[in-house]
């Protein structure tokens, strides 16, 4: 196990602010209070969380116990430096990334295959391939201009964001594996010109 950097009361207060204030919960410190109260800290005042996220008061053991039972963490990472969890999230999600570009890249090279398997079956490799474009234009438009994903602003709010420019990329890539179709049949085409009568 890798060592986790404790550090002090500050810590823990930007801790909290930082689970309470998560996207899939963003509680208020209040609500925060009345969980913590179901967790084993009914005597808590209510204004308990706001008064310990700036630094006015400390937090009891049993405190901190209810803390980690509500967020559903361990107290060691409660008092984990906030930094070095945000570099470990950051490795984390370079990661996925990563893999997601790979996965990408695996979609990309499963299209071009196909797109080459089904030129082969089309008897004519020109209007085969310009059948394909022809048809795969169409995919893009089922859906169109329908959010594609909720960001929270600074307000809190919601803006949600139509998935048009993720569309345009799709479209580019689609039209460079397209691209790299015509110049695969244009080197078999010429493969097959050079070739003896005898040999084809």
């Amino acid at each position: 196990m890798s060592y986790q950097p404790v550090e002090g009361e500050a810590n823990l207060a930007a801790r909290i602010r930082e689970e309470r204030q998560r996207p899939d919960r963003r509680w208020s410190a209040r609500e925060l209070v009345k969980l913590m109260a179901e967790a084993g800290c009914p005597d808590l005042p209510s204004n308990a969380i706001a008064r310990i996220e700036r630094g006015e008061r400390g937090i009891s053991v049993n405190e901190l116990v209810a803390l980690a039972k509500v967020f559903d963490v361990s107290v060691t990472n409660l008092l984990t430096s906030v930094e070095w969890l945000r570099q470990k999230r950051a490795e984390r999600l370079l990661e996925e990334l990563r893999e997601a570009h790979e996965g990408v890249r695996a979609c990309a090279t499963k299209k071009l295959e196909l797109i080459l398997e089904l030129v082969k079956l089309g008897g004519s490799d020109t209007d085969a391939l310009n059948y394909i474009v022809a048809h795969g234009s169409g995919w893009y438009e089922s859906g169109k201009g329908k959010p594609l994903i909720a960001v929270q602003q600074e307000d809190g709010t919601d803006a949600d964001v139509t998935d048009e420019t993720l569309r345009t990329g799709l479209m580019d890539l689609d039209f460079a594996i397209f691209a790299q179709a015509r110049e695969i049949i244009a080197a078999g085409e010429e493969y097959e010109e050079g070739r003896p009568d005898g040999e084809r």
